[in-house]
């Protein structure tokens, strides 16, 4: 096999990456798509056959795919999802090239799945498996645009069940909705301090954690995909503008010091609620909160705040793949913004 493509196919980006064996192993292409398909499924349509128009794929390739785009809310359930967004890649692929990602490995996509539920949301599985082959014990933290995945591996096996479904994850602490861009502000805490004293939020989508990291100058403008909240601009006028307003005031009515100090103290916010999670993995399956954190994600430039708040050692995703794959140094970020689309097409050679 001189080439593999991974996708994963979520409901607000498509992410995929080319990774060619000729004469060695090497990072060929990867790339983030916005592809809203709450609006029209078209939009993941065209993103697919984009790549397969201008990836210059052959005969040999091979394509892993994973998704969690199933659960968007155009789909009466999860298994419509499923369902359509299969019909969807076969029409767009040849079948001989295929493989769909489920809990249980990658499977034939022809085959008739009994349990929609393998294939459903599995992503965070499949950037942990192909982890698992390389860091024995530790955990995954994946901080994407929406949501944060947190991931035990001991021994070199993911701990969490194959069975496990959003709902199980979300109960026990190993997927949270926090991700750096899509996030609403008014979400996250229901008060905050601003001059001395505990301020109510306005629960308006006002303002995005896309916002927040633009404020504090952390996320790279590329990942920042979707339109404000409010349809203007994301100069940092604006943003303050939006951010301004979860507390009731106008930009004019603070300083820009203290509208940085609100920024720093959300984002200290948003850092502790992983945190709390992580620890909540950890007791439940007896692993210590120091053991070894690997982060990826657009928002995996808060891996110094994590580290500073756990003590522990944390190291990049992308950086344990340099022996074994050629990236070039403009697209290591890219690759950790990609990763589950990373890891389907790496887990090819591995």
């Amino acid at each position: 096999m001189t080439s593999s493509i991974g996708l994963d196919i979520g409901g607000a980006h498509l992410k995929a990456c080319l990774i060619r064996n000729d004469p060695f192993i090497k990072l060929s292409k990867v790339a983030l798509f916005k592809t809203p398909i709450w609006e029209s499924k078209n939009t993941l349509v065209s993103a697919l056959e984009e790549i397969k128009k201008k990836w210059a794929m052959g005969k040999d390739v091979q394509i892993n795919i994973a998704m969690t785009a199933e659960m968007t809310d155009c789909f009466i359930d999860r298994r419509e999802g499923v369902r359509k967004l299969l019909s969807v890649i076969k029409n767009t692929f040849s079948y001989e090239k295929l493989k769909i990602y489920s809990t249980n490995g990658l499977k034939d996509i022809n085959i008739t799945f009994n349990n929609y539920k393998e294939i459903a949301s599995s992503n965070w599985h499949a950037t942990a498996d192909t982890l698992s082959k390389i860091e024995r014990n530790c955990f995954l933290i994946d901080i994407g645009s929406t949501t944060t995945d947190i991931i035990p591996i001991q021994f070199g096996k993911i701990l969490s069940p194959t069975a496990s479904t959003d709902f199980s994850r979300l109960q026990k602490g190993e997927l949270v909705y926090l991700g750096v861009c899509r996030t609403s502000l008014s979400s996250i805490r229901r008060q905050l301090l601003f001059r001395s004293k505990m301020t109510n939020i306005i629960r308006e989508n006002f303002a995005s954690t896309a916002d927040l990291f633009r404020l504090t100058k952390q996320l790279n403008p590329k990942y920042d995909l979707y339109p404000t909240f409010d349809g203007k601009s994301k100069t940092r006028l604006a943003t303050r503008q939006r951010l301004a307003r979860i507390i009731g005031l106008d930009i004019h009515d603070l300083t820009i010091e203290e509208l940085n100090a609100l920024a720093q103290q959300i984002k200290q916010i948003f850092v502790s609620e992983i945190v709390e999670n992580l620890k909540k993995v950890s007791l439940q399956y007896n692993m210590s909160p120091r053991t070894p954190i690997i982060i990826t994600g657009s928002g995996k430039f808060l891996a110094m705040e994590i580290q500073n708040q756990l003590k522990c050692q944390t190291k990049i995703y992308s950086d344990l793949f340099s022996d074994r794959v050629k990236i070039p140094r403009s697209k290591i970020d890219d690759v950790d913004c990609c990763a589950t689309a990373f890891s389907l097409a790496i887990s090819t050679y591995l």
